[in-house]
């Protein structure tokens, strides 16, 4: 949650089995139950609306770098394409209005904090942004990822250089001069 926003006081009712489990993650994860419900409910604001109209489904992320270890390397470049321009435009659109650099670096953001794909790091400077997508999926979980990311920035018109290794795709956007 934003610093700037402003918070209210609510009170829910719900089991007590379900309190008992987030009193222990909020324990275990040396957090008050107060943040952790924040966590859990910007998430839900942030990501889980916007994905259940996609049917996402979760799958641990071993499942998936076996299925990509399971496929050839040009079908995992296409679904990269057409998942890039179709699933992740529309979610773009459907959470932003509009599809543009900043929304787009709003939704690899998403995919890492909410989606648990990769780990987003960035530098930005004045000559270029450089993007850091960090996974665990290997070679082929990075040509999916790149592809993926490739696709939406063609659809407006900008093409960055990306760098694939085993477990990470950097991304390095030029900027123009002023």
């Amino acid at each position: 949650m934003p610093a700037t926003d402003e918070t209210i006081t609510r009170s829910f009712r719900f089991s007590e089995q379900a309190f008992r489990v987030i009193q222990e993650d909020a324990e275990k994860q040396r957090i008050s139950v107060n943040t952790l419900m924040n966590h859990l409910i910007d998430s839900y604001v942030n990501f889980e609306r916007y994905s259940k109209t996609m049917h996402t489904i979760k799958i641990p992320g071993q499942l998936l770098r076996y299925l990509l270890e399971a496929i050839h390397e040009s079908m995992i470049i296409k679904v990269g394409q057409i998942s890039g321009e179709n699933i992740a435009e529309s979610i773009i659109l459907v959470k932003y209005g509009a599809l543009t650099l900043d929304n787009i670096i709003s939704h690899l953001r998403d995919l890492s904090r909410y989606g648990n794909l990769f780990e987003y790091n960035e530098v930005d400077t004045y000559e270029k942004l450089t993007i850091s997508l960090v996974h665990q999926f290997g070679l082929k979980g990075s040509l999916l990822i790149a592809h993926y990311v490739q696709s939406i920035f063609n659809r407006i018109n900008i093409h960055p250089f990306f760098h694939i290794a085993e477990n990470a795709v950097t991304i390095e956007i030029i900027k123009e001069k002023v």
